[in-house]
Parts: C-alpha cells; sequence; structure tokens
C-alpha cells in the first residue's frame, strides 16, 4: 500500500485500486481516481511530449531563421565597412590633390629670394595653418631654409630625407611620401 497526498485529500491504493481518505486518514466512501495512463505513461507525459513535438521544429525554424540573419547582418556590415574606407580613400586623395595644388601655386607666385622669405613665411603660415599643415624649403643640402612649424628667424636644422630626395629631384613634381619624423616636429 502507498499513500499520496494532494490538496485536501489523500490517495492510497491497495489491491483493488486507489482509496480515498481525507486529512485525518479516515476513509471517505467512493473510489479515487487514478492518474489516466495510455500503454504504461501518464497522460501528462504524453500532453509534454506532445508539446514538445509541436514546439521543437518552430525553435529549428527559428534557429535557422536567426543564423541566417547574423550572416547577412554581417555581410552588411562588411559591405559598410568597405565603402567607408572606399569614402575614406577618396578623401584623402582629395585632400592630397588640393594640398599639392596649393602648394603647387604657393611655389609659382612666390618670390624665393632671401628678402621676401619672411613675407613668404606668414603668407603659408596663414594659408596652411587653418588646415594642421606646415611648410618648409630646404636647400639641396638638405638645410632647412624656411619652416612655417616655428617663428620666423629662429634657428633650422640640417633635415636629411634619403628616401624623398631622389624622387623629387629626378622628377620635379610633386611627391607623397610615407609618414616620416621630422627634425622639428618630431
Amino acid at each position: 500500500m502507498w499513500r499520496l497526498a494532494r490538496g485536501g485529500a489523500a490517495f492510497e491504493t491497495d489491491a483493488a485500486g486507489p482509496i480515498r481518505t481525507d486529512r485525518a486518514g479516515s476513509r471517505v466512501p467512493g473510489r479515487a481516481k487514478a492518474p489516466r495512463t495510455v500503454a504504461g505513461w501518464r497522460l501528462t507525459t504524453w500532453l509534454l511530449l506532445f508539446g514538445a513535438c509541436l514546439v521543437a521544429p518552430a525553435l529549428g525554424f527559428a534557429g535557422i531563421l536567426i543564423e541566417r540573419h547574423w550572416v547577412a547582418q554581417q555581410r552588411e556590415i562588411e559591405q559598410r565597412l568597405e565603402q567607408v574606407a572606399s569614402d575614406l580613400a577618396f578623401d584623402l586623395d582629395r585632400f592630397l590633390e588640393n594640398t599639392i595644388a596649393t602648394l603647387s601655386v604657393i611655389a609659382e607666385t612666390s618670390d624665393f629670394s632671401p628678402q621676401q622669405m619672411p613675407r613668404l613665411h606668414e603668407q603659408a603660415a596663414r594659408w596652411l595653418g587653418p588646415l594642421g599643415l606646415h611648410l618648409l624649403f630646404r636647400d639641396i643640402g638638405g638645410q632647412q631654409l624656411m619652416n612655417t612649424r616655428v617663428p620666423w628667424g629662429s634657428r633650422l636644422p640640417a633635415s636629411q630625407q634619403p628616401e624623398i630626395d631622389p624622387a623629387v629631384r629626378s622628377t620635379l613634381k610633386p611627391h607623397v611620401s610615407d609618414m616620416i619624423t621630422g627634425t622639428v616636429a618630431g
């Protein structure tokens, strides 16, 4: 015989089947309902299996949709990054072209005589300063003659650029180099 308490009544079983008792343990007339079983399994187990059979495909389908959405989002982010990189390269090229044009105008219209250098220093600092650019002139030996990074008349060091000087001297055209460490700017 076994006993199972549920709510206000308890269920006991004997050889004849379940017996209904109250809280005090005295028998109540009539038989208690036994849990329903089908093929040896309780009905609630069958209902849970049925629910799992309904939910499992939906969860699998949702997982596939989430994975495809994730892949599409990654692809879209990669395309955006490529577009941003392309736009940035275009903007940088345009900035360099404008800077080269500005420096070419300065080179064509300026008098590079020693008497005109202070005026040229002032104009170059005024034109290029808002762009965050500085201008320096060097002679063939590498001695700086003018540098807008420092006030006019400051003592200027020599600065050799062995990677750049031959390219500029051979073509006499503007040359865009990699990053260099300047003697004055560091």
